[in-house]
């Protein structure tokens, strides 16, 4: 079962525009009788999406914000599917979506600017780069990359997503030694990480939910 929660927007004229925060629940079985706990992939990510909820419950949107915590994504992106084709709110109001699947670690390449790939926005939706670029320059600061990973765009919930022409941004640690494996385990999450980049996404997705014009609908490309 997903589990989704909803902020209404405080605008009468733009509440019925939705933004989506999500990251997936779920993660890998035991191998060789190994548990698997997944920190960064994903209760870095789930755990992102809470603090963002908590933090627009305290102060609201001009636009409602839906908060997804998906099941199912690593047996192929079930849990946002089956939200997009029994959603709560109608799709045709989903301005924009971000996904948090593993925020807590740095890859290799990462791992002395411990910079963080942002996938889905730089190609297809250059407006929704800008805007998070934006705001990053205004707030976090963290070093972001928006072109290595960009062909990731269908490895989490984001894509479907953009199957739909909504304007995705999917935050992405990169394929570090640990992910899938049982040694991604909690001691080895860069919690300052994780932290700065959920501040971001809530200052991008208050940004978008209280400025006046919605972000455009996205191309769809497979």
């Amino acid at each position: 079962m997903n589990v989704v929660g909803l902020v209404p927007g405080t605008d009468p004229a733009l509440a019925h525009q939705v933004v989506t925060v999500g990251a997936h629940l779920d993660h890998l079985a035991p191998a060789g009788g190994k548990i698997r706990n997944g920190a960064d992939d994903n209760a870095s990510g789930s755990a992102g999406v809470l603090e963002i909820a908590e933090a627009v419950a305290i102060k609201p949107l001009r636009r409602s914000v839906l908060f997804c915590l998906w099941t199912a994504e690593e047996s192929g992106l079930v849990g946002s599917r089956h939200l997009l084709s029994q959603p709560p709110v109608p799709v045709d109001d989903i301005i924009v979506n971000f996904a948090l699947d593993v925020i807590g670690r740095s890859d290799p390449e990462a791992s002395k600017t411990r910079k963080h790939y942002v996938i889905g926005s730089a190609k297809i939706t250059p407006e929704l780069k800008a805007t998070i670029a934006d705001v990053n320059a205004k707030t976090v600061k963290w070093p972001l990359d928006f072109e290595s990973q960009e062909s990731s765009m269908n490895g989490s919930d984001h894509y479907n997503f953009h199957l739909k022409g909504i304007p995705t941004a999917f935050l992405f640690s990169g394929r570090h030694e640990d992910l899938h494996a049982p040694t991604d385990d909690a001691e080895k999450i860069d919690f300052e990480k994780m932290q700065r980049l959920s501040q971001l996404i809530y200052a991008v997705t208050a940004e978008l939910g209280n400025r006046d014009k919605s972000i455009r609908p996205a191309p769809v490309t497979k």
